[in-house]
């Protein structure tokens, strides 16, 4: 009896190391991460894996949307959501591994050129920042216009 007891508990030992879920021991995500990229996560055993969180400390946990996570045993793939930004954990639910530490950093919004009322001449090239238009105009004539508008070149 002792040895059908131990041999159950034996496969079920060697059963449950079977399916656990693993990453490489040197795993981690790029630094510099910013919302929108796609991210992968190698592994095995990942197809347990039911749910994607973010996890930052003084701030609500961040569920990802099953749209934007693709599970598979061997990979997760998963979107940045758009606002995030700052450190984070990534843990996979269910699972009891550690999670994985993520950086997001958001892309700087770029500024446009301030807006003039009158056009600006730059070597024989006036440009209507007011529409938006380019005017290529002869620096003979520029200069003229500009004159009797008591304007200087």
């Amino acid at each position: 009896m002792k040895v059908i007891s131990r041999s159950i508990l034996l496969l079920i030992i060697v059963r449950g190391a079977a399916t656990a879920q693993t990453l490489p021991q040197d795993f981690k995500f790029p630094e510099n991460n910013q919302p929108g990229e796609t991210l992968k996560i190698p592994g095995t055993g990942l197809d347990k894996v039911k749910s994607v969180t973010l996890k930052a400390q003084g701030k609500p946990d961040v569920n990802l949307p099953p749209e934007s996570v693709k599970i598979s045993p061997t990979d997760i793939t998963f979107t940045v959501p758009a606002n995030a930004s700052g450190y984070y954990e990534v843990a996979l639910i269910p699972g009891s591994m550690k999670p994985v530490p993520l950086t997001v950093t958001p892309v700087p919004p770029t500024e446009s050129a301030p807006r003039t009322e009158r056009p600006v001449i730059v070597s024989g090239v006036a440009v209507g920042e007011d529409l938006g238009l380019l005017k290529i105009v002869a620096p003979e004539r520029c200069c003229s216009e500009f004159r009797t508008k008591k304007l200087s070149c």
